[in-house]
């Protein structure tokens, strides 16, 4: 029950729900855990949990920024403050000056560390997985919290979209090979 609402979830629904709570925890942690035996091995003075604390600063805040971009592709007289428009570089130090537990020594390290992270998710699974779920949850979080309204119009601004697949893509979905974004594709075509 939610509040003070009649509201429940079918008990399947939410044995499901804890169970898909449970695996992104899980795949969390795996991914934590592999990055800070990446860390600990490159930057043996660096906090694990410092750095931790920046990626995931610098996740919420690319995140929302190419939300508010997406909505201004549909609406152009969204506004867009100055700081949704900044590259990902300087959203990357912004993360980093804000966390003020991290000694200012180690920022470069840190930033070095987070753009190999970023350029490494291709070829880790997990990483791919977790970042894919990390996007999903916002779109989904922005999707549920625009008004009806707003909503609507955005969805009257949406033209035809036409994808061009790499071959990649189409062999790993037709599972003619394998590399670590096929389940990634799979997942998109689902």
């Amino acid at each position: 029950s939610i509040g003070n609402t009649n509201y429940r979830l079918e008990p399947i629904a939410m044995t499901d729900l804890k169970r898909a709570i449970d695996n992104s925890r899980e795949l969390e942690n795996r991914v934590k855990a592999s990055w800070f035996e990446q860390l600990e091995l490159n930057y043996p003075d660096l906090s694990v949990d410092d750095a931790w604390k920046v990626l995931r600063s610098y996740l919420c805040r690319t995140f929302r920024r190419h939300g508010i971009q997406a909505a201004a592709l549909l609406d152009p007289i969204v506004d867009k403050p100055k700081e949704h428009l900044a590259s990902l570089t300087s959203i990357l130090h912004e993360a980093i000056d804000e966390n003020e537990s991290l000694d200012k020594r180690f920022h470069s390290d840190v930033e070095i560390a987070i753009s190999n992270f970023m350029a490494s998710v291709g070829n880790d699974a997990d990483r791919a997985h977790y970042i894919t779920q990390l996007a999903d949850g916002a779109f989904n979080y922005f999707t549920l919290e625009v008004p009806t309204d707003l909503s609507e119009q955005f969805r009257k601004q949406l033209q035809q979209l036409t994808l061009f697949l790499d071959t990649n893509f189409l062999f790993g979905i037709l599972d003619l090979h394998y590399n670590p974004q096929v389940q990634v594709s799979h997942d998109l075509l689902r």
